[in-house]
């Protein structure tokens, strides 16, 4: 790999060369002419015309165009790059055929590159190794290949091996040892997101990546454009290092889960096989913690909160900090991946203002809301909003309404998100009760509203969504029922529309309302103890898998292509069927309740409940 490369220049801190003389089939290229050397200077590019291709992959993977003044730049820009010379100068035309000399790699020479990361894995902070090289087909796992035990080894220290599927054109072999099963085996894409008609595949192939006319660095201190699964995989180890620096602690199974859930899904023309391609952004997100609000949102010093943080990302064992000095969470429970309750104890001698809150998921990922939490004065009560009641009216009434929370105080205020609405004779009954009336015009657009209780003191809190306006029809209801799992029409992610061989949980829900309904969106929950699951119709981008929708059992799927979303009327009395994969293949376990939440074009919402038999 030549390093000093306008692309490179800065980043190659560690080198080795591994290269076999073998009497009569090949001779070493390491720059001492020995068959291993470490240290700066070892992994330079062999002298063979055909040794542009380290050089290529490595401005793939974590090449830096604005340092090298180029418009472009490699997955991971400035990443530090360990560069292993493992290739040796073949003259066999048995080995090469009629283009001798050649090179090519001995396995020995792989496995010993391989060992020397594992080696220098405790001082330098390694997250994935690039094979772009391999041979021979395999149609199952070759978990017999001697390369195994150190792929094992650096996976068990967290550090992926990613390896080219192969360049045959195969629709149901890989090359080793890409086909080593604990291996992340790469496929290439078009710029069009086809499979290429050159790469290899099969149904244990890990992902898909960019691999066709890709353009990186060449010896010499140029550029030039390449093709294959050799330029694809390169895009997954840079991909690896993004996401490994934003959730530092992520295994492989995780770093891996992630890039296959938020993939977009390919399907191999040639064999019908489905693969992700793999969506950095989209990954990085199922990685790190979100945070939406904080309810409450303030506490006074010297008292004790208990707090509800609503976000996105939550894992069991999330942990949760403000910045500052004396505010301190405790009792972190973990509701469910979008909600985490929280102990907050606020010191008497803690400064009054904002802090910023901060979310770290165990594997090193974080995420923060900055000013999420305000610090008050003593004599100040937090406030916080719970239910409103009646949580609906229509367009041109005037709707009194109790709201519920803690912290009211006379003078407090009300206030609705949107236009349209105005607020009328507040009147606080108690610190946990307020009443007042809400007058909805008549062009009041319809859907959710979000209901802001303000304190005298300037303290407020938001209930997101507390009250719906509707267009005045008669309130719809849901019947809902469990059928058991009897089609596959979805997968495991949140853009899995279509069948992965595995049959979905299927339910039935009959709507009852008068002059019927036109669906907008769908979410389907599960009370499973063990992990509480959601699906949904409008599911990229969400973190939730995703909520087939259908007139029948059998009928077309209406979520649109994109977006997922539906836009389904549905007749007083007449019945849909929805369809769910099972996260953890207890989702649907005999007890479980299961909530069906129907959103319609005017805003108003119907709720279906069951327990799976």
């Amino acid at each position: 790999m030549e390093a000093t490369h306008p692309f490179l220049a800065g980043q190659v801190v560690e080198e080795a060369c591994y290269s076999s003389n073998v009497t009569g089939r090949s001779t070493t290229v390491c720059p001492n002419a020995q068959t291993q050397q470490t240290g700066p200077g070892s992994g330079v590019s062999c002298p063979l015309s055909s040794c542009w291709h380290g050089t290529h992959v490595a401005g793939i993977a974590a090449g830096d165009g604005g340092g090298a003044g180029v418009a472009f730049s490699g997955v991971a820009k400035g990443e530090q790059i360990m560069a292993v010379q493992v290739f040796s100068k073949f003259t066999s035309s048995s080995d090469c055929g009629s283009a001798t000399p050649c090179v090519l790699s001995w396995t020995s020479d792989y496995i010993a590159g391989l060992e020397r990361v594992y080696t220098v894995r405790g001082t330098r902070n390694i997250s994935s190794a690039n094979l772009s090289l391999g041979g021979g087909l395999f149609t199952s796992s070759c978990d017999g290949d001697p390369t195994k035990p150190i792929i094992d080894n650096l996976r068990s220290a967290g550090i992926a091996t990613a390896i080219a599927a192969g360049n045959n054109g195969s629709t149901n072999s890989v090359s080793s040892p890409g086909c080593i099963s604990s291996a992340i085996s790469v496929g290439a894409t078009t710029k069009t997101d086809v499979v290429a008609s050159y790469s290899n595949m099969a149904p244990f192939v890990s992902v898909l990546a960019p691999g066709s006319s890709i353009i990186s660095s060449v010896v010499g201190g140029g550029y030039g454009s390449a093709s294959g699964t050799s330029m694809a995989t390169p895009h997954v180890a840079g991909a690896w290092a993004v996401l490994k620096q934003a959730a530092p602690a992520a295994t492989v199974d995780q770093i891996l889960s992630a890039l296959q859930t938020t993939g977009l899904p390919i399907t191999d023309t040639r064999s019908g096989t489905v693969k992700p391609k793999i969506r950095v952004d989209q990954a990085l997100s199922a990685l790190l913690p979100t945070i939406g609000a904080l309810s409450p949102n303030q506490g006074a010093t010297g008292a004790e909160v208990s707090v509800t943080i609503n976000g996105s990302g939550f894992m069991a064992g999330s942990t949760v900090s403000f910045s500052g000095t004396g505010v301190t969470a405790s009792k972190v429970t973990l509701v469910s991946a979008t909600q985490l309750a929280v102990q907050v104890t606020i010191a008497s001698t803690a400064t009054s203002g904002t802090r910023d809150v901060t979310v770290m998921n165990p594997n090193g990922g974080r995420g923060t809301l900055a000013g999420g939490f305000t610090v008050t004065g003593g004599a100040s009560t937090p406030v916080t909003v719970s239910s409103v009641t009646p949580n609906q009216g229509s367009q041109g009434t005037a709707v009194s309404v109790t709201i519920n929370g803690s912290g009211f105080a006379a003078g407090a205020m009300v206030s609705l998100g949107g236009t349209g609405l105005t607020v009328n004779n507040v009147s606080v009954n108690s610190s946990t009760q307020l009443t007042a009336t809400l007058t909805i015009a008549g062009g009041a657009s319809l859907g959710a509203r979000d209901v802001t209780v303000t304190s005298s003191g300037g303290g407020s809190a938001t209930l997101t969504g507390g009250f719906t306006v509707t267009n005045g029809a008669e309130p719809a209801t849901l019947t809902l029922a469990y059928n058991g799992k009897l089609r596959d029409r979805v997968g495991q992610s949140e853009t899995a529309l279509g069948p992965d061989g595995t049959l979905d949980a299927t339910l039935s829900a009959t709507l009852s309302a008068s002059g019927g309904r036109t669906i907008t969106a769908l979410r389907l929950e599960s009370n499973w103890p063990t992990w509480p699951g959601a699906w949904l119709t409008n599911s990229p981008g969400t973190g939730h898998w995703v909520l087939a929708v259908a007139p029948t059992l059998d009928g077309a799927v209406v979520n649109a292509p994109a977006s997922l979303a539906v836009n389904l009327p549905v007749a007083d009395g007449a019945s849909f069927v929805v369809f769910a994969a099972d996260y953890l293949n207890g989702e649907f376990s005999p007890g479980n309740t299961l909530t069906l939440t129907a959103t319609f074009s005017d805003g108003s919402t119907a709720v279906g409940t069951t327990k799976v038999p």
